[in-house]
């Protein structure tokens, strides 16, 4: 009877100590979190706003990584607003109740020393992964030096020979402004191919050498993310010979030319060719990156 007073209501705690060093732990794994959560919808926003994401992804997706990056900072707001919330609302209960005895986030009965044993050190460890994003974001990653020239010429492969081209009869009209897909598009369609062989073209996309005469155009094509990047290709032949001080590979450039197609048989494809260097000049332009 004369420890009624020190059972705390029936309550079994073993240790006040173990209890408040347990609900210590869990305020730091909710504290953790909240600042990885931020920090990941931070670097959401960041990335949109500086442009990294233009190089990993296509137009199309980089606003829903905007809206996920802000979406995450305000549920991270609201969450660190209750989590301060339940931390003063813990704090009058140790000051106004039993001391020694601090009831927090889902509290039962008969707790014993041990019990709420949260690791701080699994915490850091579980965060870890998830800070990955945000330093890579430090760092300067991602960016466009990630698509080294050997990669890239990896991607490209093997230039097809072409051998001595024929002539084609020339077709009148303005010339024509072709994006790559379209160029690439009409080397599988018959009726484009007849509609456009002949006739003058324009086309931006990269470099790359073949011979003194002779290069690739090409454009690296996302359809999704970096990932899922292929090359569109086509060729340039020119009559004169094409400066590389001045035209190196990967330079971007405009070429104006006459557009036709040849069949691969190997390939079982066609490809377009853009032929330059007639008597209104070398037909190549540097231009600015897309």
């Amino acid at each position: 009877m004369d420890h009624i007073g020190d059972d705390h209501g029936g309550h079994d705690h073993g240790d006040g100590h173990a209890h408040g060093h347990g609900l210590s732990d869990y305020y730091l794994e909710q504290l953790v979190t909240v600042f990885v959560c931020g920090a990941m919808g931070l670097t959401a926003v960041l990335m949109y706003t500086f442009g990294r994401l233009d190089v990993i992804l296509i137009p199309a997706l980089r606003p829903w990584v905007l809206a996920g990056g802000i979406a995450l900072l305000v549920v991270t707001a609201v969450r660190a607003v209750s989590l301060w919330r339940s931390v003063s609302a813990t704090r009058d209960d140790h000051d106004h109740g039993t001391p020694g005895h601090v009831h927090g986030p889902d509290c039962g009965h008969d707790h014993a020393p041990g019990d709420h044993a949260h690791m701080p050190g699994g915490i850091y460890l579980k965060t870890i992964p998830l800070m990955i994003p945000l330093l890579m974001f430090v760092m300067g990653m991602p960016n466009s030096s990630g698509f080294s020239m050997e990669n890239i010429n990896s991607r490209l492969g093997k230039a097809v020979a072409l051998g001595e081209l024929q002539d084609v009869a020339a077709k009148s009209g303005d010339t024509l402004t072709l994006d790559f897909g379209e160029l690439n598009m009409s080397a599988y369609d018959p009726g484009k191919r007849d509609a456009y062989e002949g006739r003058k073209v324009r086309v931006t996309g990269q470099l790359k050498k073949v011979s003194e005469k002779d290069y690739e155009l090409f454009k690296l094509k996302m359809t999704c993310c970096a990932a899922d990047m292929i090359p569109l290709k086509a060729r340039i032949k020119s009559e004169i010979v094409i400066p590389q001080s001045q035209f190196p590979d990967h330079q971007w450039v405009t070429v104006e030319g006459q557009l036709q197609f040849v069949e691969i048989p190997e390939k079982k494809m066609f490809l377009p060719v853009i032929r330059i260097g007639g008597k209104g000049g070398l037909g190549l332009q540097k231009a600015q990156p897309e």
